[in-house]
């Protein structure tokens, strides 16, 4: 992986948004992600979830996931890009913040695994 590589699973929080408006057409679409962990006592917690911007502008992937809805667990492969945003305080000072996005190389589907029984009978040959 380069040093600005990202590799995501999670969910669509919305469907996403066809944007035309450039030369360049892509789909954007919020995307959620949430770790959980055994704690001391080997019980499951979750953190609170994680919120995403997702772009991509390959032909092939905005054709494939237009209709993309909030119960597809999917992985994304991509790359970070940033944007700077010129922003007010409360009390009226000028700041600039960077807003982080995910520009999409890869959109997959990705199911749970399926659970292995723990003695699996022989197949009848």
């Amino acid at each position: 992986m380069g040093n600005n590589t990202v590799e995501l699973t999670g969910y669509p929080t919305k469907q996403p948004k066809y944007i035309d408006k450039t030369d360049t057409p892509f789909i954007a679409f919020g995307f959620a992600t949430q770790e959980s962990y055994k704690d001391q006592n080997d019980q499951w917690q979750q953190q609170k979830p994680a919120f995403h911007d997702v772009l991509t502008f390959k032909s092939d992937l905005i054709e494939q996931n237009k209709e993309l809805t909030t119960k597809d667990r999917l992985k994304i492969k991509g790359q970070l890009s940033y944007e700077f945003i010129k922003a007010k305080t409360l009390d009226g000072k000028d700041i600039t913040l960077k807003r982080a996005s995910i520009i999409a190389h890869s959109i997959e589907a990705a199911p749970f695994p399926q659970k292995q029984e723990a003695n699996p009978s022989p197949s009848n040959q």
